[in-house]
């Protein structure tokens, strides 16, 4: 009877440390790959901004992936590490961003509330998810469900939600007053150029990709193979309104699904037509350069804001269970 006990105990024992084991080595093989992308690139500042991003955002699928496993397990240490592999696929595939997104938007979903779906971004997904884990997990805390390590990871995870948003409203702010004059300067390439020449002199000067078409062969805009696929994917949208208006200007941003990093795969582009040609303009230098730099203050906030706010859930988590075993352990000495 004894002998078997102790066998079960041992085996236990040794499952628990091979548990722990395994789920180092995952939380290794990711970090590795991490730090060998960002020492590979130290000399590139766009790929570099790529890798930092890329980090923040697994960063941020850690966290919740943590979350939503304690909505059905109790908070271990080790769960981190078997949680690290399917944030750093989740991020190398899109698996949210870009697949699901495009399976929503080409199923028709999003039609049901946006009359320009094209337009919605690709973290729409992501962020739903996110806030759907946090909502409920904060709803949960009401309940016997609610202990000491989940309240502090829920913490955690509200702190990073909130903070992420405050700093993509700013970035999203001044992003939008780049688009803004951005798109002063496209229209008035549009409306006020007198010829093919002034158009491509104007587009030339501010680093522009233009595709024109005169007045009397303006269809043949829409079926140009060497506009973009990610701006063709819009065209279809926009072409109602386009034959609505003799002077017609509009301006958005494109999205290219295969790139790797999705921030940096918008384009902004402009679709008008007058009396004498239509165009479309695609801005594929000065923008990405803007976005480069707002990556990097994006990624630094949010890397300060992070670490704090899940390594301090973490040390309460730790405190707390020390502080627990400490009392646990004079109760039963007395």
């Amino acid at each position: 009877m004894f002998n078997k006990t102790l066998f079960k105990v041992q085996n236990k024992k040794f499952l628990d440390n091979f548990i722990k084991v395994f789920s180092f080595l995952c939380a290794f093989y990711v970090l590795d790959n991490l730090y060998s992308g960002i020492t590979e690139n130290l000399h590139d500042t766009v790929e570099l901004s790529n890798v930092l991003n890329f980090f923040i955002k697994v960063f941020q699928n850690v966290v919740f992936g943590l979350l939503f496993v304690s909505l059905f397990l109790k908070f271990k240490y080790r769960h981190i590490g078997f949680i690290l592999p399917f944030a750093y696929i989740e991020q190398s595939d899109n698996i949210l961003s870009s697949q699901l997104h495009y399976i929503l938007l080409n199923s028709g979903f999003y039609n049901s509330f946006s009359n320009n779906p094209g337009m919605i971004s690709p973290e729409y997904p992501r962020i739903v998810f996110f806030l759907f884990v946090l909502l409920i997990s904060f709803a949960l805390l009401f309940t016997k469900w609610r202990d000491f390590k989940r309240t502090f990871i829920i913490l955690a995870g509200g702190g990073i939600f909130l903070t992420s948003l405050i700093f993509h409203t700013v970035i999203i702010y001044e992003i939008d007053t780049f688009k803004a004059q951005d798109s002063k300067i496209m229209q008035n390439i549009a409306l006020m150029s007198e010829n093919f020449d002034d158009i491509s002199k104007a587009c030339n000067v501010n680093e522009y990709d233009c595709f024109v078409a005169p007045s009397s062969d303006e269809e043949s805009l829409f079926n140009d193979d060497s506009v973009p696929n990610s701006i063709r994917e819009q065209l279809p949208y926009l072409k109602p309104y386009f034959y609505q208006n003799k002077n017609f200007f509009w301006y958005g941003v494109s999205h290219e699904p295969h790139t790797s990093n999705r921030i940096l795969g918008q384009i902004p582009f402009s679709l008008a037509r007058t009396e004498k040609f239509a165009l479309i303009l695609e801005n594929t230098s000065s923008y990405k350069k803007f976005l480069v730099v707002n990556q990097y203050v994006f990624v630094w906030l949010a890397l300060a804001s992070h670490t704090t706010w899940f390594f301090g859930s973490l040390f309460l988590i730790y405190f707390h269970e020390k502080r627990f075993r400490k009392k646990a352990s004079n109760v039963t000495n007395v």
